[in-house]
């Protein structure tokens, strides 16, 4: 079984994480990534029964801001 997901290129670490006082938590971009990212899994609706081995390979793609 083949499972293509295109995802959105993530926020960099400094803005998903946002810092108050000692507490760390997620910034608001970092929880628009997070529902986008769930929104396009659940839309592709898989019925996953993972029992053996499990290959991913990653194209990561940078925007270009040119």
């Amino acid at each position: 079984m083949l499972i293509d997901l295109v995802l959105p290129y993530p926020p960099t670490v400094n803005t998903y994480w946002r810092r108050r006082g000692s507490t760390y938590f997620i910034s608001e971009e970092g929880k628009r990534y997070r529902r986008a990212v769930a929104l396009i899994v659940r839309q592709q609706r898989l019925k996953l029964s993972l029992s053996g081995r499990l290959a991913i390979k990653v194209i990561a793609e940078p925007p270009d801001k040119r």
